[in-house]
């Protein structure tokens, strides 16, 4: 059982919105993500600053992480874009089918599709691969999109040491970066496409509603994308990406990301967990200014 019992990583990076936090990433598997406000950050980045809002929700997300079996990380972004808190952060982890919202991405941003219609085979595809994870509609995206798209993205969202090959389901990812890319998952889809695809991550079938989609604040709305593999060296590999969103404008991203979890349903009771811990008494923000607008990756 992970015993680590440490300090949880809350922050207020004051960097433009897009870039990553500007802090040194530890080994791949490292024991721990949590850093000290004199630890050197890259980027010029200033020292990070607690955010009361979060503290008492990021320390006890923490334990109870703290508690479970397997691998975890963990990464909250705030509505400005920015990680206030997380576990792990820049650790890779493997993949599974949250991979498939890059797939999504770099297909629909493809200059050879994001300008045109849709074919109705390939509105099949990529609703069947986001809504119900179909791993042969993935095999297929997989197969069409350009690899420099994917890196691309990771670069963006801040995703270090991500790495892709042979098959999606092996790839590397991290919870900073992926809470990240679902942040501003609806401004990376090319305007075209956009309203159906997140109409399909908001459309998860009911089976597949795990996690933080069982605790989503009242007045906000998800748009997720879990994963389910077995872990390399044993357990399940099971994770979630999420963008909860209200109408005022207000939003918020998490990531839980684990590996080797003794059994799926597990895997799902860590994520629900840190979830309900990280979100227990969030209300939407009464009014949100604008946040920078970016082009789809």
């Amino acid at each position: 059982m992970a015993a680590l019992v440490s300090t949880v990583f809350v922050v207020g990076c004051q960097i433009a919105l897009g870039c990553a936090l500007g802090v040194p990433a530890p080994a791949a598997h490292g024991a721990t993500n949590v850093l000290p406000s004199s630890e050197p950050r890259l980027d010029d980045a200033p020292a990070a600053r607690v955010i009361p809002r979060w503290r008492a929700q990021a320390a006890a997300a923490q334990r109870f992480a703290n508690t479970r079996d397997g691998r975890v990380g963990w990464a909250v972004l705030d509505h400005r874009g920015l990680p206030v808190a997380g576990w792990r952060m820049h650790e890779t982890f493997q993949s599974a089918s949250v991979f498939k919202a890059m797939l999504a991405v770099c297909f629909l941003n493809d200059p050879r599709v994001r300008d045109r219609a849709l074919s109705a085979t390939e509105r099949s595809r990529l609703r069947a691969m986001i809504t119900r994870s179909d791993d042969d509609d993935a095999n297929t995206t997989y197969g069409l999109v350009r690899q420099s798209c994917l890196y691309r993205l990771a670069r963006n969202v801040g995703m270090r040491r991500f790495h892709t090959e042979g098959h999606w389901g092996r790839t590397r990812i991290t919870p900073y970066g992926t809470a990240n890319l679902f942040f501003r998952l609806d401004r990376r889809i090319a305007p075209r496409h956009r309203a159906d695809a997140m109409r399909w991550f908001r459309s998860v079938v009911p089976s597949q509603r795990w996690g933080l989609a069982r605790v989503v604040p009242s007045g906000m709305a998800i748009a997720f994308k879990g994963g389910f593999a077995y872990s390399f060296g044993g357990g399940h590999t099971i994770s979630q990406g999420a963008l909860l969103s209200a109408p005022n404008g207000d939003r918020i991203a998490i990531a839980v990301l684990t590996n080797h979890s003794p059994t799926a349903a597990y895997g799902h009771a860590t994520i629900e967990g840190i979830g309900a811990r990280l979100l227990r008494s969030y209300r939407p923000l009464p009014a949100v200014p604008a946040f920078l607008p970016m082009p789809p990756s």
